[in-house]
């Protein structure tokens, strides 16, 4: 039986060369590593940890957990990730970092108002089986019973192409959500679907369209029927530029609206040369990475025995002493959780708690010590002989 996604409709909907490109030419498929395809993956995921448990949750409601230290987080989090792609500028990386934040941001405030209400499910998966010819599979990304008990299925979108309310009506992807949700996850009435931009905090939701199971199936066998007389033929499947999320697009650079914008590689005289080099780069960065690891080894060697010995300095290598600590993560959440004014002082990576125990009575201070643990850390510094 052939399985396909809510995601690979969708895709269809949007583009063909695009879902040509994505997986069937796969090969030319770039957007995995890109900045844009990270910031989804990486908000996707914060938004979902934000209900991930419910005592998590609270600590939002009762302001434990700042919006700064969220955002703070994600930062962190984003550094790291978007260090992968090499050829991203500063400057691309800022602004994606900016667009990160704002997202973080109106996503709060969009929960403040709704009172922290948790969902009732988030990233939920699916699999419907539809007249034994296809099996469906999709993951929606928020199902929330509302005070009147409804349902609503919630998509979020950080592209900032705006759907209307009347598109949110026809989707196939919320169509395919919907009954997804009706059939397997709640099999209960869904009552609104639709979309929400972080990017502008803006909400856009309608009545689910009655997408019947003939009527998914019509179009899963249109789409499969196509596929199967295409084949491999890039120029039978049509592009549709004007559909919004071609800055995005993996295909980009196949595709014959954009190919204009990218180089065309061009042989050079110099060609093997430059294999050369690269050959010759390569073997030089695998010897400095050896070195590396061996001169690691030699000043931890160095270091136990000078520590050992209670030696400060040995020939030209010197020793640094300083004391360090830290706050506990889970007994300081214990801790602060019973004290009145304990919420301004929850950002446990910045160990801003050293720093205002004065703000705490002498009784608090003693409390809060207890889940502090001083750690003395060894630095070698060596020097160049004379």
């Amino acid at each position: 039986m052939k399985t396909y996604t809510a995601s690979k409709l969708n895709e269809w909907n949007q583009c063909q060369l695009k879902y040509y490109g994505h997986y069937l030419e796969r090969q030319f498929w770039e957007s995995e590593t890109s900045l844009e395809n990270i910031l989804g993956r990486l908000i996707h995921t914060f938004f979902k940890n934000f209900y991930a448990k419910s005592e998590t949750t609270l600590q939002f409601k009762k302001g434990l957990i700042t919006l700064d230290a969220w955002k703070e987080s994600f930062a962190d989090k984003w550094q790291e990730e978007s260090s992968v792609i090499e050829i991203a500028t500063a400057k691309d990386i800022a602004i994606k970092l900016d667009k990160g934040l704002l997202c973080l941001e109106n996503f709060y405030k969009r929960e403040q108002k709704r009172d922290f209400k948790l969902p009732l499910f988030t990233e939920k998966d699916f699999s419907v089986n539809i007249d034994n010819l296809f099996k469906v599979k999709g993951s929606v990304d928020r199902i929330d019973e509302e005070l009147d008990g409804t349902i609503t299925i919630t998509d979020y979108k950080i592209t900032d192409y705006i759907k209307t309310a009347q598109q949110a009506q026809s989707d196939p992807q919320l169509a395919v959500y919907t009954y997804g949700c009706e059939q397997d996850i709640l099999q209960r009435k869904v009552n609104k679907v639709g979309w929400f931009y972080p990017t502008r905090e803006l909400d856009i939701f309608n009545d689910p369209a009655r997408e019947t199971q003939s009527e998914i199936l019509s179009a899963l066998l249109e789409m499969d029927t196509a596929i199967e007389q295409r084949g491999l033929n890039k120029n039978l499947y049509k592009h549709s530029p004007s559909t919004g999320f071609c800055d995005f697009c993996g295909y980009r650079s196949k595709c014959p609206e954009y190919t204009h914008e990218y180089w065309e590689e061009k042989e050079s005289s110099n060609t093997d040369q430059m294999k050369e080099m690269v050959k010759a780069a390569y073997q030089l960065n695998e010897q400095k990475k050896e070195v590396e690891i061996k001169l690691t080894e030699l000043k931890d060697k160095i270091k136990a025995f000078m520590i050992e010995n209670n030696l400060m300095n040995l020939d030209n290598a010197n020793l640094q002493r300083q004391e360090r600590g830290n706050f506990a993560p889970v007994g300081i959440w214990q801790i602060l959780k019973e004290l009145d004014n304990g919420h301004d002082f929850i950002d446990i990576k910045k160990l801003a708690l050293k720093e205002n125990l004065e703000c705490f009575s002498l009784e608090e201070q003693k409390i809060i010590n207890n889940a502090y643990t001083p750690k003395t850390v060894y630095s070698l510094i060596l020097k160049k002989p004379k």
